[in-house]
């Protein structure tokens, strides 16, 4: 009993989530239908698992196929799963391409199983799977043949975990610079917990490697050993699926909040494009100038969750150009530009002991911030303390 709990808990941490998140009803966004789709890939690829290190031997032979096609799968759907976060609110089909190699090496090892014969399948198991003993590939017949074509899926897999994670890292990035750009509060839009995630599925491949190095006819002969990855991998995909659930924004709704924005900016509500102009003033240093006067003479910066297409609306111009006259000639993205603002009136204020005994909340809202959190945040990036700290070194 505690052997099959052992073996089989990521398989049902993975199952859970699974059903969560492809049973939760409708509507579901895209990302909670690949991330239920990971899952269930995950919960197929650990029963496997399961039925390897219970000693089911028949059972996982007949199923060997199924094993490398949900294994070399795992890391296209989480990939696919990130950009549907990141950078495509829509599924695209063109994406299928990315899991031509794992359904290219089942078909594969299915053909090679049903080609061989009983001998030749059960000397596949013991000589490479359970003794570990990879000169098989050197030898000749079909047993040979599975042992080489398993051998190229755990290099390929090896390829798949870098190349998905560094490709996603760079999706994460290029997201929040997307927030940067158009928002001044960021609270509750970040994706930091997918960085997060990626460190932590590359400790899950490191594990499964060290595994696979290890052989797993050693963790099937010692459950006690099986203990440890099987905790690791339960974690990773607990981590996974409870951090998916918790997300609430994506690319869907930053793309909504343009789009929303750049109506109201253009002065029609329809969608339909006004002819007020998109640009409205051709002089670089005078739309220059009216941003600062907007930010120091009129204070736009305390407008609670202020955008970018706020302020373009205000200068008659559109967003794409006001975003690179702020990157050009101040050299920072829009949330940094006003939350400087931000932080250098919350100093001012700060300077006066009438403000020094009002709370944390009540002075963010006087500067425009969303959240004590964000107010915190900014506050310390900008002069490297806290609030807190600052108003205890004015004392």
């Amino acid at each position: 009993m505690l052997d099959a709990l052992v073996a089989l808990t990521p398989f049902y941490i993975s199952l859970f989530w699974a059903l969560y998140f492809l049973l939760r009803g409708r509507p579901a966004s895209s990302s909670h239908r690949l991330l239920g789709s990971f899952m269930a890939s995950s919960a197929g690829l650990f029963l496997m698992h399961g039925f390897f290190y219970l000693e089911a031997y028949a059972l996982y032979l007949a199923l060997d196929p199924l094993y490398s096609l949900t294994s070399l799968s795992s890391y296209p759907l989480i990939y696919w799963y990130i950009r549907s976060l990141t950078c495509e609110p829509v599924l695209r089909r063109r994406n299928l391409w990315h899991f031509v190699p794992a359904v290219t090496v089942a078909l594969v090892l299915g053909a090679l199983h049903l080609a061989a014969g009983e001998t030749e399948r059960w000397r596949y198991l013991q000589r490479l799977l359970l003794d570990n003993d990879f000169s098989l590939v050197w030898d000749r017949g079909p047993a040979a043949w599975m042992a080489r074509v398993y051998l190229v899926s755990r290099l390929f897999f090896a390829v798949q975990v870098f190349y998905y994670l560094v490709r996603a890292w760079r999706l994460v990035g290029a997201y929040e610079q997307r927030l940067l750009s158009f928002y001044s509060e960021l609270k509750g839009r970040r994706l930091s917990w997918v960085k997060f995630l990626t460190l932590i599925l590359i400790g899950g491949s490191l594990t499964s490697t060290l595994s696979n190095f290890m052989g797993r006819g050693y963790f099937a002969s010692d459950h006690l050993a099986l203990l440890l990855p099987s905790l690791a991998f339960s974690l990773v995909l607990f981590m996974v699926g409870y951090m998916g659930s918790m997300q609430r924004y994506s690319i869907q709704d930053v793309v909504l909040d343009e789009e929303t924005n750049d109506r109201e900016a253009a002065g029609d509500p329809t969608g339909r494009q006004s002819s007020a102009g998109s640009i409205g003033f051709s002089g670089r240093e005078r739309l220059r100038r009216d941003l600062l006067r907007l930010m120091e003479e009129e204070a736009l910066f305390k407008q609670a969750d202020l955008r970018i297409s706020d302020v373009s609306q205000r200068l008659r111009t559109n967003r794409t150009y006001l975003s690179n006259l702020i990157n050009e000639e101040f050299g920072e993205s829009f949330n940094v530009f006003v939350n400087r603002y931000r932080i250098q009136h919350a100093c001012r204020l700060m300077a006066r002991s009438e403000y020094r005994s009002y709370a944390l909340a009540h002075l963010a809202e006087l500067c425009g911030f969303g959240s004590v959190s964000s107010f915190n945040r900014a506050f310390k990036y900008f002069e490297g303390i806290t609030p807190s700290q600052y108003l205890q070194a004015r004392e």
